[in-house]
């Protein structure tokens, strides 16, 4: 006995089509929920650039930065598999100049008392699928600086000069490993910035690309 099937019609696939649609779009929609991810970091700043002071007359000196620690929080809202949203502040205190002559006066005690920067970015995050978290991206920085001390003459008389606020750019690449399944991690992290410091001491304009290189470690939470 032979048993006819009978042919699909046009209707019928159709109706097939619809159904498998209908059964795989609620897995597709449930494969990410956006999520916020906060970052606890303590970090190294260790500036790229140099000190320099130029006096009236135009000639100047360049001088090297020390390296300096702080600590910051950074907020990510991660709205796809593969986009999110950062915002970030840091902090970071006594950044000494291991020498210089600042306007026509040898700096004993050259430092500059803080660096914050205070950033907004996209960050790419390169593998959606991977329980690793590993992204990059560029921002926009808004850096502060705190005022540039300097102990000059005989006797040691200290001087304040304030340092303009720096609108600047970066970059950041960073990694992510979890910790359980409660949402916490461990991330570090990689950025620069290309931030110059600017101001005037004593009449006579200094100019130092700063350019910091900032390494963090710390913890992170997923919700």
């Amino acid at each position: 006995m032979t048993i006819k099937l009978p042919k699909p019609g046009a209707s019928n696939v159709a109706i097939a089509i619809l159904a498998i649609f209908t059964i795989l779009q609620p897995t597709h929609a449930q494969q990410f929920d956006p999520s916020w991810r906060l970052h606890v970091e303590f970090a190294v700043v260790d500036p790229s650039g140099d000190f320099a002071t130029v006096d009236v007359g135009g000639s100047g000196v360049v001088v090297g930065f020390d390296s300096a620690v702080g600590a910051g929080l950074r907020g990510e809202y991660q709205f796809s598999k593969l986009l999110g949203v950062e915002i970030g502040a840091l902090g970071a205190s006594s950044v000494g100049v291991r020498t210089g002559v600042f306007s026509d006066f040898v700096g004993t005690a050259v430092d500059l008392n803080s660096f914050a920067p205070f950033t907004v970015g996209l960050n790419f995050h390169l593998a959606p699928d991977s329980s690793i978290d590993l992204y990059t991206g560029p921002f926009l920085a808004i850096v502060k600086y705190g005022n540039v001390n300097v102990q000059t003459g005989i006797g040691g008389v200290t001087t304040g000069e304030s340092v303009d606020t720096d609108v600047s750019w970066g970059a950041i690449a960073g990694l992510d490993f979890p910790i359980g399944k409660r949402g916490w991690s461990i991330q570090t992290s990689l950025r620069y910035i290309d931030t110059n410091m600017k101001g005037v001491s004593a009449g006579s304009p200094f100019d130092s690309e700063f350019d910091p290189v900032i390494f963090s470690l710390g913890f992170g939470y997923r919700f």
